[in-house]
């Protein structure tokens, strides 16, 4: 699912200007490092934020984008407010609109019909019509407004590689929400006052905030006096956190493996595996592992992952460096979560096994 890129493109596309207003781009920013009253003193490693990375090696660390951590849950809430706006419109139509275009009266299917009278147009019109247009408003608001439609028929996750041997930031996203790109990690602003905008008040609101927010990365334009604003862009990355400070906190995690890389300044060598996620589709057990969920919001995850397929880096960015992709090399790229559901379904051969053993001891958990 991909929310913020879709609302941000869409202002984009109709005003630069308007676009830039939302990212709060006059507040204290980040540009690889913090402002002084915004510092973050960690003693020891740290990590990021529960199932963020894909992947982390001496090459690169991989993060997903925001959201891909509740498609089950908003895809739930879809449903029943589709359910709500269909009954709605349904009473609506069987007693307030099919009466006086032919005469018979409809009140839950077409074999159900009978006399009616107007007190039954007033009741259709004055209760079943408002309740079924809001829902169908909200309906609405919830898929285009707020990109709820890229749950279906788009990328399943968004990928986002930082590569400290490049100097490189590599994302993948659909073509409707600002699409590929490859930019510049010296060029990169920190937002951490960064808000949710709320495409229904047209605004930042900071009350809108069902799910927290994310770190904001901004790629600023090649030339600043360009009206065109070419090479000018937006990354959303992470997953939402709740406490605006672990938003920081990933925002220095990954400007530390970025400088001075894994092992060093307080970035672990090897990511611990509770915070990576599985590269790929994901099946039952991954699912229920990665979100502590049962079997039945499975399901509900699969309408939308039915529907949708795992994004692949092309191999002209060469943006593995040479290591490979994480869900091809897991033990070798560092993808932990990856390398642990392989080694329990069998995939692992003997030496990967081994050499995930080696990085994470005899005591290597298993999913």
């Amino acid at each position: 699912m991909f929310p913020y890129e879709w609302i941000y493109h869409r202002l984009a596309q109709r005003s630069v200007a308007s676009a830039r207003k939302t990212l709060l781009l006059d507040q204290p920013q980040s540009k690889l490092g913090y402002p002084k009253k915004e510092a973050v003193h960690v003693d020891g490693e740290f990590s990021l934020l529960g199932r963020t990375a894909y992947a982390q090696n001496d090459a690169y660390l991989e993060i997903v984008s925001p959201d891909s951590d509740n498609q089950w849950s908003i895809i739930f809430i879809l449903g029943w407010i589709l359910l709500c706006a269909l009954f709605g419109v349904s009473f609506w139509y069987g007693m307030g609109v099919h009466p006086l275009l032919f005469d018979h009266l409809i009140i839950y299917g077409p074999s159900d019909i009978g006399n009616w009278d107007w007190g039954d147009i007033v009741f259709a019109w004055s209760l079943a019509f408002p309740f079924g247009a809001c829902f169908s408003f909200v309906l609405y608001h919830m898929l285009w407004k707020m990109g709820g439609f890229t749950l279906f028929y788009h990328p399943l996750r968004g990928r986002i590689r930082f590569n400290r041997k490049t100097r490189k930031v590599y994302v993948l996203r659909p073509d409707d929400c600002g699409g590929n790109a490859v930019l510049d990690w010296d060029r990169m602003v920190a937002n951490l006052n960064w808000l949710p905008y709320d495409p229904f008040f047209k605004r930042t609101n900071k009350a809108f905030r069902p799910g927290g927010t994310c770190l904001v990365l901004h790629h600023p334009a090649d030339d600043p006096h360009d009206t065109s604003c070419k090479g000018e862009d937006t990354i959303f990355v992470g997953v939402n956190a709740l406490a605006e400070m672990q938003t920081t906190y990933n925002w220095e995690y990954i400007r530390r493996y970025m400088e001075d890389g894994p092992g060093n300044n307080g970035i672990p060598k090897h990511i611990r595996h509770t915070s990576t996620t599985f590269c790929g589709m994901r099946s039952a057990n991954q699912f229920c592992l990665e979100t502590m969920e049962g079997i039945s919001s499975y399901w509900i995850h699969m309408i939308s992952q039915g529907t949708c397929w795992w994004p692949k880096f092309p191999k002209e960015w060469n943006s593995d460096s040479g290591l490979g992709e994480p869900e091809d090399r897991p033990v070798q790229t560092g993808a932990v979560m990856t390398a642990l559901v392989y080694r329990a379904e069998g995939k692992l051969s003997k030496e990967d096994e081994a050499l995930l053993m080696q990085a994470y001891g005899v005591d290597a958990p298993r999913p």
